[in-house]
């Protein structure tokens, strides 16, 4: 299956909402998802929402936490980059 990376996955919303919508598609249900975010407390809290979204719905995606955006990238078919411009 894919495996595919979103950086900047700190964002919550966003990065859930395209999660979402990836996951909305069934041949991306059993696709790696690596969530990688400078900030490891908030993509923490992004991936617990992952997998809840994915639990709940009984998919077979993996939700990976990469510490380093090299591992993050290792591999990856598909890199959506997101960011906020100018804070909460």
């Amino acid at each position: 299956m894919a495996k595919i990376t979103i950086v900047g996955a700190g964002g919550y919303v966003f990065p859930l909402t395209l999660l979402r919508d990836i996951l909305a598609f069934e041949a991306l249900q059993e696709s790696t998802l690596c969530l990688y975010d400078p900030d490891p407390e908030r993509v923490a809290i992004t991936a617990g929402g992952a997998r809840r979204l994915v639990d709940a719905h009984h998919l077979g995606a993996k939700i990976e936490v990469p510490s380093s955006r090299r591992e993050a990238l290792d591999g990856a078919d598909f890199v959506i980059c997101t960011f906020q411009v100018g804070g909460i």
